[in-house]
């Protein structure tokens, strides 16, 4: 009998049993992380800031106009600034991601933080200017 028809006939009988079949061992082991390598250097990180910022703005752009939000110009180069400081720091290489994948869902988040912020903020103001008090014009009558 044949290797092939062998491994066929145990995962049958091991199905057949409710016993897990025995996978064949992978001489590769996959896994997120590489070889460990050094981190970036103060140099590499301002290269990497200076390289994406432009892509970096291009992003934020296409993320707000996918989510129909608009923010003032300053705003979103602030925002897209910081997001790059801060990814550029936390970047690990050895980790299987490019800069730019890993800058994309951290300006994502930052994007949701802001936006988030910006929206409470509003909405505090807009609480705040209400003409009246609970206990002046706006307290029920009774």
């Amino acid at each position: 009998m044949s290797d092939a028809a062998q491994k066929i006939k145990s995962s049958a009988a091991a199905s057949r049993s409710g016993a897990a079949p025995a996978r064949a061992k992978s001489s590769k082991v996959s896994s997120k992380r590489a070889k460990k390598q050094p981190p970036l250097s103060r140099e590499q990180i301002n290269q990497l800031i200076v390289d994406h910022q432009v892509d970096g703005q291009k992003m934020a752009w296409k993320l707000l106009n996918r989510w129909r939000l608009r923010l003032p110009k300053e705003d979103v180069v602030s925002i897209v600034g910081i997001a790059l400081c801060e990814a550029g720091n936390r970047f690990d290489p050895s980790y299987q991601a490019t800069f730019r994948t890993f800058f994309f869902y951290h300006l994502r988040g930052v994007l949701i933080k802001e936006v988030t912020r910006m929206i409470q903020d509003r909405n505090t103001y807009a609480l705040r200017s209400l003409p009246g008090e609970v206990e002046g014009e706006l307290a029920p009558n009774y």
